[in-house]
């Protein structure tokens, strides 16, 4: 059964950008319904005033619930609100249609994993003081005084700092190898390395969790690696 339009006036919370060809094969949760324009079709629902927390889990729902039945969406960031419908169709969906639909082609049969990795402590710190010999003398000074320890821990985070773009060249190489394509967000965080978004086939999901599983393995002195998925391609959508 599909969604129904939406033709009043009220402000909408936008999910998401589909192909008009897939509205007869996702079946879509309660209260969401659809803007169309052309080849184009935008699902919303009246915007929500249930708290944060309750919207940003409704977003993700009814995202993933359109993943999940294999059909292509361009997602959109939570917190897109359109305050009329018929501005949504003709401001997003009309003035966008060349690039939304390129990339509704570019993406026809991918999803998108995200691989967040992070380090193992004691073999970073390690590393860091190989990389730092003077580290081990701030070290053995530290003792209870507060401010070489907190020298020693600047010094540390940043020896961490200079490893961590090799270290996400080699991982995002590895990752590259059973992927299509793969973005690589540096973190802040002294004790991560980047969060890896990861295109991938959806007919090779399997095999992407299980490489992922063996780099995972081959690597758990150095790191942790948490493997997120699969999902709308966030990362890999047009700017609107």
């Amino acid at each position: 059964m599909s969604a129904p339009s939406a033709t009043e006036h009220d402000a909408v919370h936008v999910y998401g950008v589909i192909s008009a060809d897939a509205l007869d094969r996702v079946e879509l949760p309660e209260r969401v319904a659809i803007v169309r324009s052309g080849a184009l079709a935008a699902l919303v629902s009246a915007a929500g005033s249930r708290g944060l927390a309750s919207e940003v889990r409704r977003h993700d729902a009814v995202v993933g619930a359109v993943v999940s039945q294999g059909v292509t969406i361009i997602p959109m960031r939570f917190g897109t609100i359109v305050t009329e419908p018929d501005a949504l169709g003709r401001k997003v969906l009309d003035a966008n249609s060349s690039s939304l639909l390129a990339a509704l082609a570019d993406l026809e049969g991918l999803v998108q994993y995200t691989v967040r990795v992070e380090y193992v402590r004691e073999t970073a710190t390690r590393a860091a003081m190989r990389d730092d010999p003077g580290i081990e003398s701030l070290r053995a000074r530290a003792g209870r005084d507060r401010s070489v320890q907190i020298q020693l821990g600047q010094r540390i985070v940043a020896a961490i700092d200079r490893r961590r773009p090799a270290d996400a060249d080699r991982l995002r190489a590895e990752l590259a190898r059973v992927a299509e394509r793969v973005q690589c967000e540096l973190s802040q965080d002294p004790e991560r390395v980047a969060d890896f978004a990861c295109l991938v086939e959806r007919s090779d999901a399997t095999q992407f969790e299980d490489a992922v599983e063996g780099l995972a393995e081959r690597h758990h002195e150095a790191v942790h690696m948490t493997l997120v998925g699969p999902l709308a391609p966030y990362d890999f959508v047009p700017e609107l």
